[in-house]
């Protein structure tokens, strides 16, 4: 289902507030189920290259790196969140794209 124009002009708005939120460690359903759930579902990617689709503000981006991935690569549909996860993480690449529509970026992570 892809992801609706009211959506996306929603982050956009509300970008750095989202960022600072989620950076908070306040937001519970993030940081007490989605992120821990995530992290139990890895396996070691320790020099692996990581595509991360629906980055957000990039915090997940920068945590997969800090677990060791070689490179790691954000996608997101709010051109806002990308701002300020280049912003905060300039080491990484992050990309404004809709992940249904994902061809070009194969070839991002060889």
């Amino acid at each position: 289902m892809p992801t609706d124009t009211k959506t996306i002009q929603a982050y956009n708005r509300y970008a750095s507030v989202w960022a600072q939120r989620i950076r908070s460690g306040k937001m519970f359903s993030h940081s007490c189920l989605e992120r821990p759930a995530m992290l139990a579902k890895l396996k070691n990617i320790k020099g692996k290259s990581v595509l991360c689709l629906g980055c957000g503000s990039g915090e997940e981006c920068k945590c997969l790196k800090n677990l060791g991935a070689k490179k790691v690569v954000g996608v997101d549909i709010c051109k806002g969140l990308i701002n300020v996860a280049r912003k905060s993480y300039p080491e990484l690449e992050f990309y404004e794209e809709d992940i249904e529509k994902l061809a070009f970026l194969v070839n991002l992570l060889i």
